[in-house]
C-alpha cells in the first residue's frame, strides 16, 4: 500500500513544486526597466559599438530616455507596453521612432533590447548593465 501511495503522490508532489516556484515571466517590468544603464554595445545593420564608460541610457520616472553615447545626448520619449516585453521609443518631434522593439533580458543588472517588430524590420541588440 505504501509503495502505491508513493507512485501516486510523487508525480503530484513534484509538479506542485516546479509551479509554485515558476518565475513569473509577465510581471510588470515598468519599475525595473526604470534606471541609469550602462551601454555594453550596441550592434546595428552597419553598427558595432562598444560602451564607453561614460555612456548611458537613463531610463526615467516620467517615461523620458535619456541616452548619452559616443559623447552625444538625446532626450527620447519611451513607453514600455503592459505586456512588459514590447518597448516602444520616439523623438518628441516624431522624427526617430521604434515602435515594437522586443526587451529580450530585463533583470536587475541586465537589459537587452532587439528589434523586435519593426517594419521594416532592422537586426539591432542594444546590451545594457547595471
Amino acid at each position: 500500500m505504501h509503495r502505491l501511495s508513493f507512485i501516486l503522490l510523487a508525480p503530484i508532489a513534484t509538479a506542485c513544486l516546479i509551479f509554485s516556484c515558476k518565475k513569473n515571466n509577465t510581471a510588470d517590468n515598468s519599475a525595473a526597466i526604470k534606471h541609469k544603464w550602462q551601454v555594453t554595445s550596441i550592434n546595428g545593420e552597419a553598427l558595432r559599438y562598444v560602451g564607453q564608460p561614460a555612456d548611458y541610457f537613463d531610463f526615467g520616472n516620467t517615461d523620458t530616455l535619456i541616452e548619452f553615447v559616443g559623447g552625444r545626448y538625446d532626450t527620447l520619449y519611451y513607453q514600455l507596453h503592459s505586456d512588459g516585453h514590447t518597448l516602444d521609443i520616439h523623438s518628441f518631434n516624431g522624427m526617430v521612432a521604434y515602435p515594437g522593439l522586443a526587451v529580450k533580458t530585463l533583470t536587475n543588472t541586465q537589459l537587452i533590447i532587439t528589434g523586435g517588430r519593426l517594419n521594416p524590420p532592422i537586426n539591432i541588440v542594444d546590451s545594457l548593465r547595471r
